[in-house]
């Protein structure tokens, strides 16, 4: 390998024609003056397009042959082109062709040529990342890139995300845009509203403001229970809201106050959309005996949650295994031993 060699194979002609011809980037084992060679240089790229890293002369770099050659082996090797070159139309096209990430190393001028970018955009939205501020800016580019991913509109103008009509087009799409929208337009309750009916984990992206705006809210919790952490804590604190919230979804009783979770109202109306949701009570309502018989009536699973006392109490027990024989195995251990409730269980 060119790599062990001595001094005097690495500046042998033949000795790095070889190891070239099976490995290009082998030239950057060469003696200086044969990576300067174009015939050792052409063979290289050909190749491996990436060995132009080691060509170290400009004048070869700025070689356009040689530099065609060596994007169509490999569009990356753009990087090492000289300015000159980086700034062919042509000759960028054939690396974008092979390789949307050369825009990159594109030109300035040519990070702004439409058709170019538009050609990087094509075979993957993060080629927006390298496009010319002002093609950032361009809505129909964008939009391209977005019906790849959403991502890409984090990647768009400031002045292209403040656009109300731009955004709005996006966020009717996928809510979520909303993240990548101005402050002001996060701020905008209509366009807000309309973001949270597409997704509602969208209000974690709204104003402070509107996390307190019962419509927003409520839309939003209907949609996404992950949008519970985002409601403000002052909607949290209104019983007649907290009852609205568990209507819609019945993991709202879990971001109440104690005061709510205590309120039999509240919480036998999040117990009817999800049992399970009893689990979130408070441990005064959970050892409300009248409370967890209305509940052991409707599912006797729901013993599950009751205090300790109550799933020692046979009465609630009996009612609760007659609803549902599973319930048994929350009773107390008294309880579960006990031969009529078990024959009850079974039937």
């Amino acid at each position: 390998m060119l790599k062990f060699a001595s001094d005097e194979l690495r500046a042998d002609y033949d000795a790095v024609s070889q190891a070239v011809r099976a490995d290009g980037l082998a030239l950057q084992y060469a003696s200086q003056d044969l990576r300067d060679n174009r015939s050792l240089a052409l063979l290289a790229v050909k190749q491996n397009g990436l060995a132009l890293e080691y060509v170290s002369s400009e004048d070869l770099r700025s070689d356009r042959d040689l530099v065609m050659q060596a994007v169509r082996g490999d569009g990356l090797s753009l990087k090492y082109a000289s300015e000159v070159l980086r700034s062919d139309a042509e000759l960028v096209r054939e690396a974008i062709r092979r390789d949307w990430r050369v825009l990159e190393y594109a030109s300035d001028g040519l990070r702004g040529d439409r058709g170019l970018v538009y050609e990087a955009i094509s075979q993957s939205w993060m080629a927006l990342e390298h496009a010319s501020d002002a093609l950032r800016g361009d809505g129909q580019l964008v939009k391209a890139a977005l019906d790849m991913s959403c991502l890409a509109l984090g990647l768009a103008s400031l002045e292209l995300r403040a656009d109300r009509a731009f955004m709005l087009a996006a966020i009717q799409e996928d809510g979520v845009a909303l993240e990548h929208a101005s402050e002001a337009l996060r701020a905008d309750r209509d366009l807000v509203l309309q973001a949270i009916e597409s997704d509602g984990m969208a209000l974690s992206f709204a104003s402070l403001e509107l996390h307190a705006d019962r419509e927003i809210v409520l839309e939003a919790v209907r949609q996404a229970r992950g949008a519970l952490k985002y409601v403000s804590e002052d909607l949290f604190a209104d019983a007649e809201f907290v009852f609205l919230c568990v209507q819609q979804n019945a993991g709202a009783l879990e971001y109440a106050c104690e005061a709510h979770r205590g309120n039999p109202r509240i919480v036998l109306e999040a117990f009817g959309q999800d049992r399970m949701s009893l689990r979130f009570a408070s441990s005064t309502l959970l050892a409300d005996r009248n409370m967890i018989l209305q509940a052991v009536r409707g599912h006797g699973l729901a013993l599950e949650y009751a205090s300790e006392g109550l799933r020692g109490d046979r009465a609630v027990v009996l009612e609760a295994v007659t609803q549902n024989g599973r319930s048994l195995r929350f009773a107390s251990v008294e309880l579960r031993n006990d031969p009529e409730l078990q024959a009850l269980s079974l039937k």
